[in-house]
């Protein structure tokens, strides 16, 4: 349902509205540059006649403070030609200029300090907005667009009572009903944006008390339950709309977002089979229920529920976009596109939302790369702007699975042409051209989309990674730690906006904390990493079933993610760019590792070769390291530390020692009476044999075999290893809890819940380790001194 008060956020449509409304002084914009005395101006009018914003963006940047009163004006009216023009840059400095600039020369013309508010309301800059609006309220008191925008801005800047104060003058003015309505979804929005949710839904009830019949406010209250996740407070209402008007889609919707939120898809449909059996003939239920046996996978009984839809209603088109979806879910590509394409030609305009999307992805899926292009400009036509974002994640998300770099950077290419000023497709072209080993192209391009957004995640981290990819480490170093300056669980309402957009989606949302997390790592930032995996799986917690098990281990593989997520490259560029001696001593005379260390290196002279190995590692000569400990091992040949520690640098550079040494670790047995250093390195061997005993056995001399080995082992390969191995780490885990190595232990259990496929299980022992030890110091210690052999 669409509402003209549906999206009460600080947007370009409602403020331009709000411009016409307001008095002759905002309504006076003078012609830009028109300042005869302005040397500037005319050049710069000049420039954005002719379409070079780029040079009439700087050319304003140039003017300084103490330029002529002429040369200010036109720099002030050509900022806003150019935000008109969708040159959405340099916004805080705009904004600075614009506080600045001369509130009596500001009072002639009012429209540039409208757009800039507007647009920085858009980029969630909610301080500076208000800052913008104070100004605004001194030159003209009290004018439509300030009471407004100004409510929603300062509650979203931290500034509840002033927002509050605004609204409280005008509903003392006692306005008409419609007025009234708007200044109540104003109230409602200040409440929520102030975390005051109770109060929220209090006005809320007492609008739709008041209005019972108004559609509007049951598409808000769903909105609201998605927002804020509040669920329990919703529901109540939900259900009285449900029970009111069974043909409420939003309710249902929401009931089934509950029901999600509190276990899974079987109890949202037994909710909705509940209602459909006390209202059989009811449509609009029937046809949720049926979709929710599409997306649980209950394919077949989906099937015959479309069918009975489509029989009873012939024109109802969800039940028609159900059917074209549920073929493409069943991986019949051919059919699903020709049903959609049958559907289209009936329905038209009028086919659900995401048709021309599944026909996209199917035409994806059947080699019509050209089709596919086209309907999902037309699926992008078609969306609201927060749906839009969402289906090109989804697409850059198909280009990716489907390996089609060169199609996908020309599917963005030619939308960012169309939309010249969303940094979000120029970062999708770099992070293409990336992908595509295409490192100039993805810095060109990320380069641009760093400049259109400085604030922007997954730009800076993409051309980050380029410059490591090049050799440029010193700059990628730079990036990565803008990438690591502020948390993604504090940065933006904006991303948080974005997270709302889907309940199901894991990718792309996450991918804003694991660009924080990699950075962090990358950096040496360790309890950086540790507060982004908090924040991660909290972030998961909630938008994970609870009863999600991965069935293929395979799929969590590390070596099956996205490139530029691995752990492997970001745990390497953090060993050869951020890691010192220094900083390793430290983590070597703490708890467990000291402990480990004391025990196996106990001979002065193997203490001696050890010392000398740790430095030739840090000077980055590994083949040197590995001699060291080799000579090590000569004095004492049965170490089973030394041993694992000379296979991790025999694994990088790729020694022909790799078989005696790894057929030594594999063929291990503990001692009868073993100590708990020697119970230690166990446990960690056992988790070793588990995941890469058959990758070892079949590429001996070669990391690159071993790494692709591991990344394509067979379902059967690992059900070889499944039973014998996970009962016997499962064992060695348990006897490791009873000793010192608590955190090893910890480690260790984790490993043991990833090989069983169980990602919720496998996140608790990880959480409790970062935990006790924020900074990693066992974890970095372990994986720099005997790890390496694990990590691959």
């Amino acid at each position: 349902m669409i509402s003209k008060f549906k999206n009460f956020s600080l947007t370009a449509v409602i403020f331009i509205s709000m411009i016409l409304l307001t008095q002759t002084a905002a309504n006076s914009q003078a012609p830009a540059d028109t300042a005869t005395d302005s040397k500037k101006g005319p050049s710069i009018s000049a420039m954005i006649e002719a379409k070079n914003y780029e040079e009439a963006l700087n050319e304003c940047k140039n003017t300084g403070a103490n330029a002529g009163r002429e040369s200010r004006k036109a720099v002030y009216d050509s900022y806003a030609l150019l935000l008109e023009k969708g040159v959405i840059k340099d916004l805080d400095h705009i904004a600075n200029f614009y506080l600045q600039f001369e509130n009596e020369e500001a009072g002639a013309n009012l429209q540039p300090l409208f757009l800039l508010i507007t647009h920085l309301g858009a980029k969630q800059k909610n301080k500076e907005a208000s800052l913008l609006l104070d100004k605004l309220n001194v030159i003209f008191p009290s004018n439509a667009f300030y009471i407004s925008a100004a409510p929603i801005v300062f509650s979203k800047a931290g500034r509840f009572d002033d927002a509050h104060k605004i609204l409280k003058a005008e509903f003392e003015k006692k306005p008409d009903a419609d007025t009234e309505k708007m200044l109540k979804v104003q109230l409602i929005e200040v409440f929520l944006n102030a975390g005051k949710i109770d109060e929220a839904l209090k006005t809320l009830q007492e609008e739709i008390a008041k209005y019972p019949g108004d559609a509007f406010y049951k598409d808000y209250l769903t909105a609201i339950s998605q927002r804020t996740g509040a669920y329990d407070k919703t529901m109540p209402l939900i259900q009285q709309n449900i029970k009111n008007y069974s043909t409420d889609e939003s309710s249902l919707k929401s009931l089934f977002y509950q029901s999600m939120k509190k276990d899974n898809f079987e109890t949202a449909l037994a909710a909705f089979e509940k209602i459909a059996q006390e209202k059989p003939d009811d449509i609009a239920v029937n046809t949720m229920v049926a979709e929710l046996n599409v997306i649980s996978g209950n394919h077949e009984t989906a099937a015959v529920l479309i069918e009975k839809l489509l029989k009873a209603v012939p024109q109802n088109t969800r039940a028609h976009w159900l059917k074209g979806r549920l073929l493409f879910d069943t991986q019949k590509y051919d059919q699903a596109y020709s049903y959609l394409k049958k559907y289209i030609d009936a329905f038209k305009d009028a086919v659900e939302m995401k048709t021309h999307y599944y026909l996209a992805l199917s035409c994806i899926k059947t080699g019509r790369m050209s089709e596919a292009v086209f309907n999902m400009n037309v699926e992008l036509e078609k969306s609201p702007s927060n749906n839009s974002k969402l289906l090109l994640r989804e697409m850059e998300a198909a280009f990716y699975r489907e390996k089609m770099f060169n199609t996908a950077i020309n599917f963005f290419s030619d939308l960012a042409k169309k939309f010249p000023a969303d940094s979000e497709l120029l970062s999708k072209i770099s992070l293409f051209h990336y992908y595509a080993g295409e490192y100039k192209e993805a810095i060109e391009y990320g380069n641009k989309a760093v400049a259109g957004s400085s604030d922007s995640f997954s730009a800076t981290y993409i051309l980050a990674m380029a410059h490591s990819k090049l050799g440029d480490n010193k700059r990628a170093l730079e990036l990565f730690k803008l990438c690591a300056e502020k948390s993604p669980s504090v940065s933006s309402d904006a991303f948080n906006a974005a997270v709302q957009q889907s309940s199901s989606l894991i990718w792309p949302f996450a991918h804003q904390y694991l660009c924080y997390i990699h950075s962090a790592m990358r950096c040496g930032e360790m309890s950086k990493v540790t507060g982004g995996l908090n924040d991660l799986f909290a972030f998961l917690a909630d938008k994970t079933p609870p009863k999600f098990v991965v069935k293929d281990i395979r799929s969590i593989n590390p070596f099956a993610v996205r490139p530029e997520y691995s752990l492997v490259e970001s745990f390497e560029f953090f060993l050869k760019n951020s890691l010192t001696e220094k900083y390793y001593k430290n983590l070597e005379s703490k708890g467990e590792a000291s402990a480990l260390v004391n025990f196996y290196v106990k001979d002065p002279k193997v203490r001696e070769l050890y010392e000398k190995s740790l430095k030739a590692q840090f000077k980055g000569d590994i083949q040197g390291s590995l001699a060291y400990t080799m000579e090590a091992l000569k004095i004492d040949s049965g170490n089973i530390f030394l041993t694992v520690r000379a296979a991790s640098a025999g694994i990088a550079v790729n020694s022909p020692l790799m078989m005696p040494l790894s057929l030594k670790i594999l063929t291990y047995q503990l001692p009868a009476s073993a100590s708990e250093e020697q119970k230690a390195m166990k446990c960690c061997i056992s988790a070793f044999k588990l995941g890469a005993k058959n990758a070892i056995k079949n590429n001996m001399a070669s990391i690159g075999a071993i790494k692709k080995s591991l990344s394509d082992l067979s379902e059967n390969e690992y059900k070889n290893t499944d039973n014998e191995g996970l009962k016997e780490l499962e064992a060695d885990v348990e006897a490791l809890k009873k000793t010192k190595f608590n955190k090893m232990a910890l480690m260790m259990e984790s490993t043991f819940y990833y090989f069983k496929g169980d990602v919720n299980k496998s996140k608790v022992p990880v959480f409790e380790y970062i935990k006790q030890e924020p900074d990693l110091a066992t974890f970095i210690w372990f994986v720099t001194n005997i790890g390496g052999y694990f990590i691959i």
